[in-house]
């Protein structure tokens, strides 16, 4: 997937267009989502890959002293999509938690084959914002779906409580 000795240059702008890519993932599925929470969640991740990408550029420009023009490069990796607009919040997390371990694993093969140092020291450091990121989404993840099962539970014993008080 990625080829040995890739440079600081390089790796950037390959950083770079993965966050565009994510961030464009999760704009089009807030779009589509009708879920609010869905929404919120959708709309903080295409945030947080926006602030990703603006930090990546000013790094770039701190690096090469150039700012970038154009990047033209293609995804790297196919994304898990969002295209139901029923989609629920967990559903979304699933999803997102998906593509983070993706973009994970390419971040650490790029710095494995990236020679350069600060190519290396870039990645390395995109690695662990990654790693905190899906942190948060897993932890995001593992509270809705105890709030989840607490609600269907309650649901449910609310309906068993109904249905014996009507028999006796």
């Amino acid at each position: 997937m990625v080829k040995n000795n890739v440079n600081a240059m390089a790796a950037l702008k390959i950083a770079i267009q993965t966050e565009i890519d994510f961030h464009k993932l999760y704009l089009n599925a807030y779009s589509l989502a009708k879920n609010e929470n869905s929404r919120d969640i959708l709309k903080l991740l295409a945030d947080e890959e926006l602030s990703h990408k603006k930090r990546l550029e000013k790094l770039y420009v701190n690096l090469s002293g150039r700012r970038i023009m154009a990047l033209n490069l293609k995804p790297k990796f196919r994304f898990k999509e969002i295209t139901n607009e029923c989609i629920s919040p967990l559903e979304v997390l699933e999803i997102a938690i998906e593509n983070e371990k993706e973009s994970l694993k390419f971040y650490q093969e790029s710095a494995e084959k990236t020679i350069n140092y600060d190519g290396k020291k870039m990645f390395y450091k995109l690695i662990e914002e990654e790693e905190t990121h899906l942190d948060l989404l897993e932890m995001e993840y593992k509270v809705r779906k105890k709030i989840f099962h607490e609600e269907v539970e309650e649901y449910n014993n609310d309906n068993i409580k109904e249905v014996s008080s009507v028999m006796n």
